[in-house]
């Protein structure tokens, strides 16, 4: 059975697009390696991960997260078994968080209106499951 885990933090600093892409390219290796896929997000110091695959292997890269000093608040949203995977194709995926509310008011809403929210992961977590169900469920559709 698959393993998932979905969390959201906050960064310790400001990242660029250089340091998002070195994230990335680090993070596509890692996951290639371990079988791993996802989406990662980030939008005003706020990143959101889904991070999926072998149970064992996604518990050691969430925990390598966890410890990671670029960011804090690491919150796990959501985690457990699922069926299939929702990124199969996506060694680590990102997207633009700012676009995802055009797929839809009713269906999505963008971290920008997240970071705004004050029932947010950053202080309750309601918003928070609420917006990892719309991304999976809108890029389930788009793959």
């Amino acid at each position: 059975m698959l393993y998932q885990i979905i969390y959201m933090s906050r960064a310790t600093e400001a990242q660029s697009a250089s340091q998002i892409f070195d994230i990335l390219r680090l993070s596509r290796s890692n996951n290639s390696r371990d079988g791993i896929t996802g989406i990662l997000m980030y939008y005003d110091k706020c990143f959101f991960q889904v991070v999926e695959g072998e149970r064992r292997f996604v518990e050691a890269c969430f925990s390598r997260i966890a410890s990671d000093s670029r960011h804090t608040q690491v919150t796990a949203i959501w985690n457990g078994e699922v069926a299939k995977r929702t990124f199969p194709s996506w060694t680590m995926g990102t997207a633009d968080p700012l676009k995802l509310g055009q797929q839809g008011k009713d269906s999505l809403i963008s971290l920008a209106e997240l970071k705004n929210d004050k029932e947010s992961v950053m202080t309750g977590n309601s918003v928070a499951a609420k917006l990892a169900h719309w991304v999976m469920l809108d890029f389930s559709n788009v793959q």
